[in-house]
């Protein structure tokens, strides 16, 4: 008696962001299922050995990757991966830093940090 599971589809898209340096950066989407192995990578690479910067969630089927305190650094294409038994699914957003502005963390306010 085996449970059939549910091919992953997504159902909303990562979206490419443009952020200040400095900034946090919130990656989303949403699948057809929650029953999934999920894996995020940054131009290829796995994020799980990137290191602490970077948080994943997941909550239901909503999967969720944030980039903090950005540096150009963190440009790239950032991709998720989702498969199960049933099959795979993949989608992909770039994230640009925008070096002019930077966010002043003890004013909270953007700050020219070049002339």
């Amino acid at each position: 008696m085996g449970s059939s599971q549910t091919k992953p589809e997504f159902v909303s898209y990562l979206v490419d962001q443009n952020v200040a340096a400095g900034q946090d950066v919130t990656l989303r989407c949403e699948a057809n299922t929650g029953e999934v192995t999920a894996k995020w990578e940054k131009n290829g690479r796995s994020l799980e050995s990137m290191g602490s910067k970077y948080t994943t969630r997941q909550c239901g089927a909503t999967f969720t990757l944030i980039i903090r305190n950005t540096t150009k650094q963190d440009e790239g294409k950032y991709t998720i991966s989702l498969w199960n038994e049933a099959g795979s699914a993949s989608c992909s957003a770039m994230v640009t830093v925008d070096m002019r502005f930077m966010l002043a963390s003890a004013q909270g306010h953007l700050m020219r940090p070049y002339l």
